[in-house]
């Protein structure tokens, strides 16, 4: 059995640097529905773990009609999300969504085979549930076409440090390669911002 963490893919996108990761993330949520459907039919775990937004953040329901409500940016990602029966929100009130939470009980008591982490952004808040999910002594993969950051270079750097450091299992969930499309207003975020 697999568990799919979806991390911060319900986004209200208002942070510097949001302008470079709205289009990214946008650019992944499509294949990210297609697999959180494929983990739920397939009898697998799903956890959408966000930030804590206070009132909002009280279900995945309310979570996401929150974003769809939001309009932009957010709304557009949010409608793509499925939220399969089963599925649950974990309300993170740091990077990982292992820090002060409960998943990580759930999980042991879930006992996966592997434990996939996807969403944004690959080079924080998926990095350190990441390596917190390999600490804890789950089987991890980050599938590559199914995360994103700000920039590309951040991406590919993050992929690299969970592959050759932390020796994860970072190949795309799908096809060879797994790049992210870059759009134009994508393109013009560079690794420094």
């Amino acid at each position: 059995m697999k568990a799919l963490l979806v991390i911060d893919m319900f986004n209200r996108l208002d942070f510097p640097g949001a302008e470079c990761l709205a289009p990214r993330a946008a650019a992944i949520a499509e294949p990210l529905a297609a697999l959180v459907s494929q983990v739920a039919g397939e009898g697998g775990a799903v956890f959408y773990a966000n930030d804590d937004l206070g009132p909002v953040s009280a279900s995945l329901s309310s979570l996401k009609q929150a974003m769809l409500e939001r309009g932009g940016a957010s709304a557009a990602i949010a409608g793509h999300l499925p939220i399969p029966a089963g599925a649950e929100l974990v309300n993170k009130p740091q990077h990982s969504a292992f820090f002060e939470t409960s998943l990580g009980q759930r999980l042991r008591a879930l006992a996966p085979d592997e434990v996939w982490v996807a969403g944004v952004a690959a080079d924080l808040c998926v990095l350190a549930s990441a390596v917190d999910a390999s600490m804890r002594g789950f089987a991890v993969r980050v599938p590559a076409d199914v995360v994103a950051s700000e920039s590309e270079e951040k991406r590919a750097a993050a992929l690299l440090l969970l592959r050759h450091s932390f020796k994860l299992d970072t190949r795309p969930w799908r096809g060879p390669g797994g790049g992210v499309r870059e759009s134009a207003q994508s393109r013009q975020c560079v690794s420094g911002s």
